[in-house]
Formats: structure tokens, C-alpha cells, sequence
């Protein structure tokens, strides 16, 4: 290779979206392992080392480019924290619940419904973020 020109690496600066859907990715799977798995068990969560080969593998067969060791322990470093943060979210709001009384529970409810029927647009966007995505290293 003449001057790394033809070499092709993951760049946070370039690649701002992939980085930010690859973090996205490893909290959903933390929260799929430690929450629908294993009931939040304290002792279940995926390792440093499991998680980076998954997101190299991914980041291979998604975008066909490479990352180094640092940015893949970037990136399971802050899905491990966002699947905290929505662990701690999830706690908070099982709290706050668990005293409702039954009127108060659905009008709460009712509120949350419609919320998610806002966002379900947003869903369909967050779906076809990886064909943005990819379309990005063509």
C-alpha cells in the first residue's frame, strides 16, 4: 500500500453515524444478556473482550472496514454505560409505579400510548439507519 491510502479504518470524525448506531447495538445487546436473559442479575453482563469481537465482526460484515482495538473498547465501554443508564431508568420508573393506585396507573398509561404511537416514526427511521449507513461507505 502506497501511504495507507487504499487502507479503510473506522473514524469517529467520518463515521460519526456508525459509531453512535455500534454503541446503540452493544446496549441493546448488554440489555438483551442482563435483563431478558438473566433477570438482572448482577453477575450477567457481557465481557470487554466478548463485546469487542462482536462489534468488530459486525463493523466487517456491515460496512467491510476495520476498527482499531481502542475505538472498539470506546464503543463497548459506552454501551455498557447507556445499558446502565437505561437499567436505572427501567428501576426508577418500577418504583414509581409499584405505589400507583389502579386510576392514576392508567391514566399514566394512557399517556405512554401515546407517546409510543409518536414515536413510531421515529422506530422506521431507526430501521433504515443502517441502509444509511451503509450506503455511506459506498
Amino acid at each position: 500500500m502506497v501511504f495507507g491510502l487504499f487502507k479503510r479504518k473506522l473514524n469517529v470524525r467520518q463515521h460519526i453515524w456508525a459509531v453512535n448506531y455500534m454503541i446503540t447495538l452493544e446496549a441493546g445487546e448488554q440489555w438483551a444478556y442482563h435483563v431478558e436473559q438473566h433477570n438482572f442479575d448482577k453477575q450477567y453482563f457481557r465481557s470487554m473482550n466478548y463485546a469487542k469481537d462482536c462489534l468488530r465482526d459486525v463493523i466487517k460484515i456491515l460496512f467491510d472496514i476495520t476498527a482499531d482495538d481502542t475505538l472498539l473498547s470506546f464503543m463497548a465501554d459506552l454501551g455498557y454505560r447507556k445499558c446502565i443508564e437505561w437499567i436505572d431508568v427501567y428501576n426508577d420508573t418500577m418504583e414509581e409505579v409499584s405505589g400507583w393506585k389502579m386510576q392514576k396507573f392508567i391514566k399514566e398509561m394512557a399517556r405512554y400510548e401515546y407517546f409510543l404511537k409518536r414515536t413510531k416514526e421515529f422506530e422506521i427511521a431507526c430501521l433504515q439507519s443502517p441502509v444509511r449507513l451503509i450506503h455511506q461507505f459506498e
